[in-house]
């Protein structure tokens, strides 16, 4: 029996042995494998480590300034089809700096009375409500300006210090002051964007041909670029940034700050591009409305604009204040606040000249206007008629209209010696029997 139990327990221990043998044969290949794994890792992390080394030695060529700015006058010029015809200054300033610039040269030659008269000469004609600073909308204005401006005044490009032309907003906005200086040296703005203080339209329509321009070598320059989206972004925000600043504004003012950029895009991509004003540029904002016109201004087949006179009212009582044009763009405007706009399109189309003067009776006292306005055809000249008769019972302007011919005459005043005057100023410039019509 002990025999017996001897030779259990040694069959037992050699199964045990055996067991925990296979177990530590098994557990020896697992830790070899594991081995085996974390030599491959090591191999790998040292590989990894060698690239990271080689990368960081590497040379990293990133181009200056000077030649960002050289390419994207390339680019602008070959997309823009002109040369520059000598290099472009450059001069870097701080951001208010560069808004600072603006407010000066857009106020220049301007005293502070001008300013004055102008805004009350819009009040009057219903244009502007009373109260409007334009010196402080402007003002807000000029503190969007960013990036870069080119001042044809002193033929320099005033870059912001921390314009990044690396990225495409950067880019953006140098280009659109790069394409102003190829504008200027080969157009000459100074005879472009001078402005001139008794024709507004012409003002707005010499602006719409500088700025529509721009923008349209802006997306061409950019149709490439992969990044579609962030364009129209940075493009759109062009604009955009300057509607929001103007947001407040009255819709005279505000409009008549984004009809060059919107307006004169489209005129130009109309046109494709093609320059179709003559020598002297587009005259009235009628030719931006209808790009069709600015062909006939071109080949001399048709006046597209009549010069009206007016006669200054004879009176020491009563001081000139507003010697302007409307165009077909204050027509608009002024009919918009009234009107439908499908009416304000007919009463405008067909315009061919006009011309109005305000008046002043003392500081800040009543105001007479007398505006003078041609059509192409005597049914434009009705349409407008009708639809100035609508507007001024709408706003309830005391105002008396005469249509002569393709001529429509108004007079509108608060005052009763301003009609008199009015009579003797018109009996003058050869219009006769103006008072026999008035408004009911």
């Amino acid at each position: 029996m002990k025999n017996f139990l001897i030779n259990l327990c040694f069959v037992i221990l050699v199964f045990a042995v055996g067991f925990f043998g296979v177990r530590l044969v098994n557990y020896q290949a697992d830790v070899r494998q594991l081995q085996g794994r974390i030599e491959e890792l090591e191999r790998e992390q040292v590989h990894l480590q060698q690239q990271v080394s080689l990368s960081t030695n590497k040379v990293v060529v990133v181009a200056s300034p000077e030649d960002l700015r050289l390419e994207i006058e390339q680019t602008v010029s070959d997309r823009r089809g002109m040369m520059f015809r000598q290099p472009v200054r450059y001069q870097t300033v701080k951001r208010d700096e560069l808004q600072q610039i603006l407010v000066n040269e857009s106020l220049v030659g301007w005293t502070p009375q001008e300013i004055s008269d102008y805004t009350r000469a819009l009040e009057a004609l219903g244009l502007v409500p009373g109260g409007t600073s334009l010196t402080n909308i402007w003002a807000s204005v000029c503190e969007g300006q960013r990036g870069a401006y080119y001042s044809w005044k002193d033929k320099t490009v005033y870059v912001e210090e921390d314009l990044d032309l690396t990225k495409s907003m950067g880019r953006v906005l140098l280009s659109r002051a790069i394409a102003h200086v190829l504008q200027d040296q080969n157009w000459g703005l100074a005879n472009l964007l001078q402005r001139t203080k008794d024709n507004d339209d012409l003002n707005l329509a010499r602006a719409a041909m500088v700025h529509g321009d721009a923008l349209l070598v802006l997306t061409r320059m950019y149709s490439d670029n992969v990044d579609r989206a962030g364009l129209l972004r940075d493009i759109g925000a062009l604009v955009a940034d300057r509607s929001e600043r103007v947001r407040y504004a009255p819709a005279f003012i505000r409009e008549s700050m984004l009809f060059p950029f919107q307006e004169g895009f489209r005129c130009w991509v109309r046109l494709e591009g093609r320059w179709q004003w003559g020598f002297q540029g587009p005259t009235t904002t009628e030719q931006i409305y209808h790009p069709e016109k600015a062909r006939l201004a071109a080949s001399a087949q048709k006046d597209v604009y009549t010069p009206v006179a007016l006669t200054v009212v004879d009176s020491t009582t009563w001081r000139l204040i507003g010697n302007n044009v409307l165009g077909e763009f204050g027509i608009r405007q002024l009919f918009t606040t009234r009107l439908k706009q499908i009416d304000v399109e007919v009463a405008a189309d067909g315009w061919d000249g006009d011309r109005y003067h305000v008046y002043e009776r003392g500081i800040n006292g009543p105001t007479g206007v007398i505006w003078r306005t041609i059509w192409d055809t005597e049914i434009d000249a009705e349409e407008f008629e009708e639809g100035y008769q609508d507007f001024a019972r709408s706003a309830k302007v005391p105002a008396r209209i005469v249509r002569d011919g393709v001529f429509v005459t108004v007079v509108q005043s608060t005052h009763p010696s301003f009609d008199g005057l009015a009579q003797e100023a018109l009996q003058r410039s050869g219009v006769t029997g103006f008072f026999q019509a008035a408004l009911p």
